[in-house]
């Protein structure tokens, strides 16, 4: 797959600046936007994920031959300089290619079209498209980035070690990366985003207290009276519309939430045109 240039200077200047460690994922064609059904124009769609989890934190807890020797400490730190030591020689990044580096991550997953959860979404999402414009490779017209800018071990399980309830940090890696994304919605400027995980965001108290991105200069957050429509005012000017969506991992309940989703969105598109530019 193909990425956008037009984006690549504001990128990696945030990333020479250190505000983000995962460089975001934009589509060669995420500027013409998604035409969705029943929407009167096209529409630039961010989504944005909730962490990254090392493949190879999976079969290091059974004991497989993937192992990396820089695992626990690349996996337990939320330090720039510390993550960055170890991100151009990551084994689990260099799996897709020797080119790719671990801040390389969401390019190299999504170019591969194997991840189960960015394969997930796609058949999700690309229902509601139009017949006509439904695009043959979905992610070369979105924009995608994941909210926690470091690399989490996952267990057996699936769960996060540094995401558990016990671990007291977990509130603190999320407000660390809001201004990252804050930084990410400024240069994309989408006219939609999407987030991943209804329990993780819906639970998130700077959303509940209508504070999220109050870190942000350039973005403001609203929040409807009954706490279900979500809008982010970027430079004080532009309405952004977000949705909070189940992940695409998810099972049990979360997953069963799909089609209240699928209501807001449809919703949404029926009023929503573009932007002129």
């Amino acid at each position: 797959m193909e990425t956008n240039t037009n984006y690549l200077d504001y990128i990696n200047r945030a990333f020479t600046e250190k505000k983000l460690f995962f460089k975001p994922w934009v589509g060669s064609r995420y500027d013409k936007g998604l035409r969705f059904r029943g929407a009167s124009g096209p529409l630039k769609l961010l989504v944005i994920g909730a962490s990254r989890y090392c493949g190879y934190s999976y079969e290091q807890e059974k004991s497989e031959s993937k192992t990396c020797r820089s695992l626990s400490k690349c996996c337990n730190v939320s330090d720039y300089d510390v993550l960055m030591k170890y991100a151009c020689d990551c084994p689990y990044a260099k799996q897709y290619g020797d080119e790719f580096s671990l801040y390389d991550i969401n390019s190299a997953s999504i170019s591969s079209n194997s991840v189960e959860a960015y394969l997930t979404f796609q058949k999700k999402i690309t229902i509601m498209l139009d017949e006509p414009s439904n695009p043959k490779n979905f992610w070369q017209y979105c924009s995608f980035i994941n909210y926690l800018q470091i690399i989490v071990w996952g267990d057996q399980k699936g769960n996060a070690r540094q995401l558990t309830p016990k671990r007291s940090n977990a509130i603190d890696l999320y407000e660390q990366s809001e201004p990252i994304i804050g930084s990410i919605i400024s240069i994309l400027q989408p006219d939609c985003i999407i987030l991943w995980g209804i329990s993780t965001f819906r639970n998130n108290s700077k959303i509940s207290n209508n504070k999220l991105f109050s870190s942000c200069n350039s973005l403001e957050m609203k929040i409807s009276e009954d706490n279900k429509k979500y809008t982010i005012i970027l430079n004080k000017e532009k309405s952004i519309p977000l949705f909070i969506s189940p992940h695409p991992s998810s099972r049990g309940k979360e997953s069963e939430d799909w089609d209240l989703f699928y209501q807001d969105l449809e919703a949404f598109f029926r009023t929503r045109r573009r932007p002129a530019e």
